[in-house]
Parts: structure tokens; C-alpha cells; sequence
């Protein structure tokens, strides 16, 4: 086999599968960018404990993936449409979207690396501040409330642990024995509060319970990040292939079989 013949078996089996990859890469994209969006309305559903202002570190990293998620869907369906009806006009349009969006992912990537520490730290600054504050009236009641809900969600109490209440001399709160918090009677409250005690002050504190969130996120973003990426820049080249070899054309099952 001649080196030309080679190239062009080579140009028949790119003709076959980049469409076909492209669409794949497109669709992989598509459900990461999904999956980003559910991450992110479930990581905003969390902030809500925090109440209003006191996790905006958070909250601005959330609305920024929120938002390069939300973008990579119209651009996704775009490149599938057009794969499919072989529009190469609209693939070039494509290709120039997709420059865009590895520049967007690329600094998302970037800003999230940066911003974490910060987020850990805001995390850390507020739930101290938040525990150790006086309050009186309609804002010791919504104090309470929200430390109830973390203490009881995430099986933790105070923020390095229990000690925190006799720091503050004060009694344990019901929320740090879960089984005592969600009892339906006064009386079983009572008494598995009285039995667990001992048991919930081995609990860690609930910064190092949210930390623990704040790292998985952390990671599963970055990942879902560089995954994008990828397959944003296998879009991109393939798109290009097939903007500079077109237009599109079929490939019979003679072609293939002579290229393999």
C-alpha cells in the first residue's frame, strides 16, 4: 500500500467517525453541564442554612459554575444539531463558540482553584462568629433554629464539638442527639437526651462536617471541570476537521472496508 493510498484510507475512516465522535463528545458534554447545574442548585440549597450574606464567597462561586454550566447547553445542542444535518456554515459558527466556552471553562477552572481556600475560611470565620455571638429575642430564636438544623442534618455539634457549650456555659443543645431532636413525646425527648450525652460529645464540630462538604464539591467540580474541557477541545478539533475537509459526505461500506 502506497503512502498516498494510506492517506487517503486514513481521510476515509476521519470522514466516518468525526461526525459521528463529535456528537458523542457533544452529548458527553451535554450531561456533564447537567449534572454541574444539579450539583450546584443542591450546593445553593445548603447556603440557605447559612442565611442571607453569611456564605456570599460560596454563593459567587455557585452562581459562576452555575452560569458556565448553563452556557455550554445551547453550545452543545448547537454542535449536535448541525453535526447531524451537516450544516458546515453553522459548524465554523460552532468552532468559534467553542473557542469561547475553552476560554470560559479555562478561567472558571482557574477561579475555583483560587477561590476555595477563601471559601473554606469564610466557612470557618462564620460558623465561629455565628456560635459565640449573643442574642436576644427574634434573632436568638433564628440563631437557634439554624444551629439546629446543621446539628441535626450533619450530626455534629458546635463548631469544634461539643466542648463549645461548656465554653459558652451553657447545656447541650437537643439537636446534638438526633435520636432526642426528632423524638415525637417530652418525655422519650428527655430521656434519650439523657441517654446519649456522653455519646454526642465524641461528635466532631460542625466545621469540620461542612469543610468535608466544602472539599467534596471542591473536587467533583474540578474534575467535572477538566472533563469539560476535554471534551470541549476534542469538539474543537474534530468541528475544525471537518470545517477544513468538507463539505460532509458519505462514506459507503466499499470505502471502509477498503481503508481497514
Amino acid at each position: 500500500m502506497t503512502k498516498d493510498m494510506k492517506k487517503s484510507n486514513f481521510r476515509i475512516l476521519c470522514d466516518l467517525f468525526a461526525p459521528k465522535l463529535l456528537t458523542i463528545f457533544n452529548i458527553l458534554d451535554l450531561m456533564l453541564a447537567v449534572t454541574n447545574i444539579g450539583l450546584m442548585l443542591g450546593d445553593i440549597k445548603l447556603i440557605t442554612l447559612y442565611g442571607e450574606g453569611k456564605a456570599i464567597d460560596m454563593f459567587v462561586t455557585d452562581v459562576v459554575v452555575l452560569v458556565a454550566s448553563v452556557s455550554i447547553i445551547p453550545v452543545a445542542v448547537f454542535g449536535i444539531r448541525n453535526t447531524l444535518n451537516q450544516n458546515a456554515k453553522h459548524l465554523h459558527m460552532y468552532s468559534v463558540v467553542i473557542a469561547l466556552n475553552l476560554t470560559l471553562l479555562t478561567a472558571v477552572i482557574i477561579f475555583m482553584s483560587q477561590h476555595g481556600n477563601v471559601i473554606k475560611s469564610d466557612v470557618t470565620e462564620w460558623l465561629t462568629r455565628d456560635f459565640f455571638r449573643n442574642a436576644t429575642g427574634p434573632a436568638l430564636e433564628q440563631k437557634e433554629k439554624l444551629w439546629d438544623d446543621l446539628q441535626s442534618n450533619f450530626l455534629c455539634c458546635g463548631v469544634e464539638g461539643a466542648k463549645d457549650y461548656d465554653t459558652m456555659q451553657k447545656p447541650m443543645s437537643l439537636s446534638c442527639c438526633p435520636a432526642a431532636y426528632h423524638a415525637s413525646t417530652e418525655q422519650a425527648q428527655k430521656e434519650l437526651y439523657e441517654n446519649c450525652v456522653d455519646k454526642c460529645r465524641t461528635f466532631k464540630g460542625c466545621k469540620d462536617s461542612l469543610l468535608a462538604v466544602v472539599y467534596r464539591h471542591e473536587k467533583i467540580l474540578v474534575v467535572m471541570g477538566l472533563l469539560n474541557f476535554c471534551f470541549k477541545l476534542s469538539c474543537f478539533a474534530f468541528s475544525n476537521y471537518l470545517i477544513q475537509f468538507g463539505p460532509f459526505h458519505v462514506v459507503t461500506v466499499t470505502e471502509l472496508s477498503k481503508a481497514i
